[in-house]
């Protein structure tokens, strides 16, 4: 992503990533001060798979997170990603349907949803969950992860 950000714009694109596996949204806030520290012009947030609870907390959680970075880099345009579903035989796909919901209701000005989910969704009708996961349970193999970065880029045009 980091390399057609930069062919794209003509500029120098430095990634860091904060982001620890197995987390949920409220462990992101413990990542502000570091996120601020870096000025971004970016935060990309991808939290959701590791959430079992209601959508209404997880949005709560992802709103407090998104105001927090908000309010600490007034500047920085946040991305948004409404995660793969994970395996339909271990987790309901209306769960991450529902927190990709709560989350479009944040877009706004500087605010983007990048809805990994919806494509998911219609991958799964022609192929097999296994065909798309590193684990046949909730991590995407490397096409899965070539969907999140092309779903996410296609927000900054072609």
């Amino acid at each position: 992503m980091a390399n057609t950000l930069q062919e794209r714009f003509g500029s120098k694109v430095s990634v860091v990533n904060l982001g620890k596996g197995g987390t949920k949204a409220p462990w992101g806030m413990s990542q502000v001060e570091k996120v601020k520290a870096e000025k971004p012009d970016l935060v990309i947030l991808a939290f959701g798979m590791n959430h079992k609870e209601p959508a209404d907390k997880f949005g709560a959680a992802m709103r407090a997170l998104v105001d927090a970075l908000k309010s600490g880099s007034p500047d920085a345009d946040i991305v948004l990603v409404a995660s793969m579903c994970g395996n339909p035989g271990l987790f309901p796909s209306e769960r991450f349907e529902a927190y990709r919901d709560v989350q479009r209701k944040m877009e706004g000005p500087g605010v983007a949803l990048a809805d990994v989910t919806s494509v998911w969704l219609e991958l799964m009708k022609k192929k097999r969950f296994s065909d798309l996961s590193g684990n046949n349970a909730n991590h995407p193999n490397d096409f899965g992860y070539r969907v999140y970065a092309q779903v996410i880029l296609q927000l900054f045009g072609k």
